[in-house]
């Protein structure tokens, strides 16, 4: 524990009084945005906000769909021994990892899928399978199992409609590693996907160009939900591809796909630690100590960080006030001088007000509250590589560019599934 001084305690009585009203309003709010989704259409929202959600790096096609090209640098391939999601067969229920002791791996642990299928799978050779399972995995691939070069094949996947933080679940970007990767010479001897084909709910959406490499490729999707919350399927078709040099067989090794709930900062944004410097979020490592507000002692509170996490995102804005700038994802909650929680975009964040220009944010420099204004929020677009503390040991609020600001892992709704069922037929 710190010592706290008196801006800090009445800084702290406006997050307890924020907090129980909060826990209010998010009940009420959560009621009738359910109501209201039920009375939408059953449609895919993917250009909501044509000014940033429409995907980055895409021209349209002859046919009116997107052709998306991919991003680099999210994460470099590393050769893995061991798969960490394995399956044997179909209809069979599949453990997920999901430690909470030490914070969830990825996105999709916390969000969704719940269910994945192909059209086709390679038979087993050995000990080695081909089914569609092996996308969330580290180790392995998905094989089509068809004569010839598996040109319109595909493998479909199923998300949950309902968001486990908020109304709804949304699906961002797609990270790819192409072909087989278990071995180089594998990877060379068999066929790879030149392009995809996606479809939502079997409604064409766009084309995915993968290039010939073993490096992750990472695809802006835009912005893809479904309205209703019911849930939806992304089924991706294989149009075209690169020839293996010994196989006509074609594969892909994994799938991770990235979307809203991840609350996370631009890289270089500064967090408040506990012997009382600062240091840049892209910095902060597991075990280091951070300043946090525990709104039930009124005291400001040392929390350690056990996981930070690097995600790719669409979805950034940049907040410009009259104390500086800061860079995060537009669901990130910040609290303002009256003791709100507010998000650029609440859609997902029930309970919170919407963060505009005007909004007044509270500000903490050397121990004092004062009042940040907003000036000016603008859509950053693009892809691009943010950070998110998403577990501490106290996964309280903590200080970023010195504006209170919630934990990666926001805990708005109820736990998230812990399993996925793997289906290699619908």
């Amino acid at each position: 524990m710190v010592n706290v001084t008196r801006s800090e305690i009445i800084y702290v009585w406006l997050c307890a009084g924020l907090l129980s009203a909060c826990s209010v309003k998010r009940n009420e709010a959560t009621s009738e945005n359910t109501e209201a989704s039920h009375q939408a259409q059953d449609v895919f929202q993917f250009d909501i906000d044509t000014t940033r959600r429409v995907p980055s790096k895409a021209i349209v096609a002859n046919d009116g769909l997107y052709y998306i090209r991919p991003f680099f640098g999210y994460k470099k391939f590393i050769f893995r021994e061991e798969p960490l999601i394995k399956s044997k067969g179909n209809d069979e229920v599949v453990e997920v990892e999901n430690d909470v002791e030490d914070g969830p791996e990825s996105w999709m642990e916390l969000f969704g899928p719940t269910r994945i299928w192909a059209s086709s799978v390679l038979s087993p050779s050995g000990k080695a399978n081909y089914e569609a399972a092996n996308l969330f995995s580290d180790n392995g691939a998905w094989c089509e199992g068809v004569e010839g070069n598996g040109i319109g094949e595909s493998v479909s996947i199923e998300f949950p409609g309902k968001g486990y933080y908020g109304p709804y679940t949304v699906v961002n970007t797609l990270t790819i590693l192409n072909g087989y990767s278990r071995s180089r010479q594998l990877w060379n001897d068999n066929g790879r996907v030149k392009t995809l084909k996606l479809y939502v709910d079997n409604i064409p959406y766009a084309y995915l160009e993968l290039l010939d490499t073993l490096e992750y490729q990472t695809f802006d999707l835009g912005r893809v939900f479904s309205r209703s919350g019911v849930n939806f399927i992304l089924k991706f078709e294989i149009i075209d591809v690169y020839p293996g040099a010994k196989y006509d067989d074609v594969a892909l090794s994994e799938f991770e796909f990235n979307g809203e709930g991840h609350l996370c900062l631009e890289a270089s944004t500064e967090i408040s630690m506990s012997d009382g410097t600062t240091r840049s979020i892209e910095e902060l490592k597991e075990g280091d100590w951070i300043i946090s507000v525990d709104p039930n002692s009124k005291e400001v509170v040392n929390s350690q960080v056990l996981n930070v996490a690097v995600v790719p995102h669409n979805n950034l804005v940049e907040i410009w006030l009259d104390e500086g700038v800061i860079r995060l994802t537009d669901d990130h909650p910040l609290l303002t001088i009256g003791g709100e929680w507010a998000v650029v975009k609440p859609i997902n964040k029930t309970g919170c007000v919407k963060l505009v220009s005007g909004t007044t944010l509270a500000f903490i420099n050397n121990g004092e509250i004062k009042g940040a204004f907003v000036r000016e929020i603008v859509n950053v677009k693009g892809i691009h590589f943010t950070y998110s503390i998403v577990h501490t040991s106290t996964d309280l609020p903590f200080l970023s560019n010195g504006l209170l600001t919630s934990i990666g892992y926001s805990k708005w709704g109820a736990a998230p599934p812990n399993r996925i069922k793997v289906l290699e037929q619908p």
